[in-house]
């Protein structure tokens, strides 16, 4: 687990990978959106650290 120290408010969202796996396959479409968001976010970070 990482630890991290926010300077700034933040919010935080946790999922196990149970609930994760329940998501997507009960609700796929649900499931498909929130991953692809997250994907984003997570690109967004990466170019943003010039890697």
């Amino acid at each position: 687990m990482d630890v991290v120290a926010a300077t700034d408010d933040v919010e935080v969202v946790s999922f196990s990978a149970s609930a994760l796996q329940k998501l997507i396959r009960t609700q796929p479409e649900a499931a498909t959106k929130l991953l692809f968001n997250i994907s984003k976010l997570l690109c967004v970070k990466v170019v943003g650290t010039g890697h």
